[in-house]
């Protein structure tokens, strides 16, 4: 299945959600959203060099109208959807980087796979509490620092903890934190952003407990109620790389469907 981030399919990137542009605002940066009726674009200014993460988003099938959008409105960089791959060519746009793919689960969709299920189920009867509230930096410090960890150990990256922060005074009740506990200690657990339609999942950890406790499985069951509960449609469970085919399987298990981008494009001024 190839990526269509677009109302059409309901899933909308965190790069092109008005709270993403409303934090870059507040953290100082110049920000331009562009919202017409072929397509919706927020691109970050800096140094007279724009860049869009996820975009645009199309609300038209009419690939005239999206090359023209592209010509008036294309930023200097972008990551946009695989079937835009000859609009971009055709824009002056030359791909500077591969395509890469992420897991995004329909809240309605498809239900996970019968292993996955188990392993939730067996979970469930090691009694570990579910919870969800609001994120909170001070209570969640332990579970940033334990992410922060497990990032250097395995080596990828994340936002800093100052980007959950930020997110978390601009729309408090939009960033959440789901936790299992065995007692009085945190097993596992996880942050998502709300935005919109859509939820996207920015971290998370297990300890060797929360792992036999299944814990992730049991925390994605409950996301999937709960955000369902308010309205969401779709939780973008982020990247799956070849080089970790243990966290795709997980994703995937989950009923998530593998959704892969054009890569990233940079359109040089001559190449117009």
């Amino acid at each position: 299945m190839l990526w269509r981030p677009d109302p059409l399919s309901g899933f909308m990137p965190l790069q092109q959600s008005d709270l993403y542009a409303r934090l870059l605002t507040a953290l100082g940066r110049r920000v331009t959203v562009t919202d017409t009726d072929v397509a919706r674009l927020v691109r970050i200014d800096r140094g007279g060099i724009g860049w869009s993460g996820g975009g645009p988003v199309w609300r038209t099938e009419e690939r005239e109208a999206r090359a023209a959008f592209l010509r008036e409105h294309g930023p200097t960089i972008l990551t946009g959807p695989l079937a835009d791959a000859d609009l971009l060519r055709g824009a002056g746009y030359l791909r500077i980087a591969r395509p890469r793919s992420r897991a995004v689960l329909s809240l309605q969709g498809a239900r996970p796979r019968g292993t996955w299920r188990r392993a939730a189920r067996d979970g469930a009867r090691l009694g570990a509490e579910l919870r969800l509230r609001p994120f909170d930096a001070a209570r969640d410090a332990d579970l940033l620092d334990a992410e922060r960890a497990q990032r250097r150990a395995r080596g990828y990256r994340g936002h800093p903890a100052a980007f959950l922060r930020a997110l978390a005074q601009i729309a408090p009740g939009d960033v959440l934190t789901a936790s299992a506990w065995a007692g009085r200690e945190r097993i596992a657990g996880m942050v998502v952003i709300c935005h919109g339609p859509s939820a996207t999942w920015q971290l998370g950890w297990s300890g060797a407990e929360g792992r036999r406790h299944a814990a992730h499985h049991r925390l994605i069951l409950m996301l999937r109620e709960r955000l369902a509960e308010r309205g969401i449609r779709h939780l973008d469970l982020g990247r799956i790389d070849a080089g970790a085919p243990g966290i795709a399987r997980f994703k995937t298990g989950s009923g998530a469907v593998p959704q892969t981008d054009a890569g990233t494009w940079v359109r040089l001024p001559f190449r117009r």
